[in-house]
């Protein structure tokens, strides 16, 4: 018994050091991912904060001196022509094109490189929907999940999100834009949809969904840029265009890709 027990109690006391040697790496692998986690949210925090500062400080003022800039060249256009007139529009025009490319600017600044981001293209989105009269309904995911996944799937969607708002502004005449990010776990994507209550397509017809999905011919260079750049880290844009309302998804995958086709889908 006693040599059983020399034996055996050194194998016990190797099996407990092991085991606990395993739950220490397993903690310290743990505390590792968490602490990255919790890097990369105060990064996502900072990132938010200083958007915001530079929102409430310059963002909201330059979207309303373009709109206003517009507005002015509009109602110049009802005067009587002539010399002082088209000098006037000039001028008013050349305000508004300084205004969009300062803002334009800022946005490159807060990002911190020429890259766009959500957290700051829907502090941007909001404050022109606000401006323009249009309700915004953004959704928290969009700054949560900013900063989380592939940099360059992160810039297509936030590219697709600013030209979306952009075409909600000028041509839906909706009263609400709904802006919604949503997480796909089974198939490693995230969809960017953007919503808007407004004219929809006239008639109330859509493309068939069974036929081979394609821009519309009449669509300007946004939604084929939209496309292409989707098209670049591997994802697809579809368009579903109704009666009422417009709705945009944009689809990426939440890992880098080497190549990969993309498509456009019209459904109804």
């Amino acid at each position: 018994i006693s040599d059983m027990l020399i034996t055996l109690i050194p194998v016990v006391f190797v099996g407990i050091t092991m085991s606990g040697f395993r739950v220490q790496m397993k903690l310290m692998w743990e505390l590792r991912q968490a602490r990255e986690e919790v890097a990369k949210h105060a990064a996502s925090e900072e990132r938010l904060r200083l958007a915001r500062d530079m929102h409430d400080l310059t963002g909201q003022s330059l979207s309303m001196i373009t709109l206003k800039s517009e507005l002015a060249a509009r109602l110049l256009e009802r005067l009587p022509e002539g010399p002082d007139r088209d000098r006037v529009a000039d001028e008013i025009l050349q305000v508004a094109a300084v205004s969009r490319q300062t803002l334009h600017d800022i946005r490159d600044a807060i990002s911190g490189y020429r890259r766009p981001t959500l957290a700051v293209e829907t502090i941007t989105a909001r404050t022109a929907l606000e401006s323009a009269g249009i309700a915004p309904h953004d959704d928290p995911e969009l700054t949560l999940l900013s900063g989380t996944f592939n940099p360059d799937a992160e810039a297509a969607l936030a590219w697709c999100l600013r030209e979306a708002v952009t075409n909600v502004i000028r041509h839906s005449g909706a009263k609400n834009c709904f802006i919604r990010l949503s997480r796909h776990d089974e198939t490693q994507t995230l969809s960017l949809q953007v919503r808007d209550d407004g004219r929809g397509c006239p008639g109330g017809e859509a493309a068939d969904p069974d036929r081979p999905a394609e821009i519309p011919a009449g669509a300007g260079t946004g939604l084929h840029g939209m496309s292409e750049r989707l098209c670049a880290v591997g994802g697809g844009l579809e368009l579903r265009p109704g009666a009422q309302g417009f709705c945009l998804v944009a689809t990426v995958p939440m890992a880098p890709v080497v190549s990969a086709a993309a498509g456009v889908t019209v459904t109804t």
